[in-house]
């Protein structure tokens, strides 16, 4: 009994996830060119990125069209790439040393830069970024890259297959004692 509890706690486990993806606002802290500020959303749950956005000023505005941040490569999203160079956190499957987006598409349609330039976008490892004019290869911005939490973001909450699991462990607990118990001998 106690070996099928625990199949079926361990066929469990690899749902649980949190339920919300989480909103948030990017910074660009150059060390050559304008400052930047920007948005994304990361579901850590799907690994997946929707709404990657920037505004360097100055006309240099845009984002990252969210089929392109959806496209895979070597088991994972362009968007789990970008997020792993931006956060350092091991979400795409191979190592990365960078990922770029240029040109109409991946970027949106309201991508401007001024002077009818192309932009690019490249995040590197490190938490490092890019920003560039890609027809002459003039960079525009570098610096460091950083996400912070929007505060009116939900607190993500456990799926009921998380709290399933949990009343599975409570059960699994009590039925061990429960058994202890009974094939104990009684003294006298």
């Amino acid at each position: 009994m106690k070996r099928i509890i625990l199949a079926c706690l361990f066929a469990i486990a690899p749902a649980v996830a949190s339920a919300i993806p989480v909103d948030y606002d990017v910074a660009y802290t150059a060390t050559a060119g304008p400052s930047g500020v920007g948005s994304l959303t990361w579901d850590a749950s799907a690994k997946s990125m929707t709404g990657l956005a920037w505004d360097f000023g100055s006309g240099r505005v845009g984002g990252v069209v969210d089929s392109s941040l959806a496209q895979t490569l070597g088991g994972g999203t362009f968007g789990a790439m970008a997020w792993e160079m931006i956060t350092g956190e091991d979400v795409y499957p191979s190592l990365l040393i960078s990922v770029q987006f240029n040109g109409f598409p991946p970027l949106t349609a309201g991508t401007t830069f001024p002077s009818g330039a192309i932009p690019g976008i490249q995040f590197l490892a490190g938490g490092n970024y890019l920003f560039r004019d890609i027809s002459n290869n003039q960079t525009q911005s570098q610096g460091t890259v950083s996400v912070r939490a929007r505060a009116d973001t939900p607190t993500p909450v456990p799926e009921p297959t998380s709290l399933a699991l949990l009343a599975l462990g409570l059960a699994v607990a009590l039925v061990s004692c429960t058994t202890r118990r009974a094939a104990a001998p009684v003294r006298a």
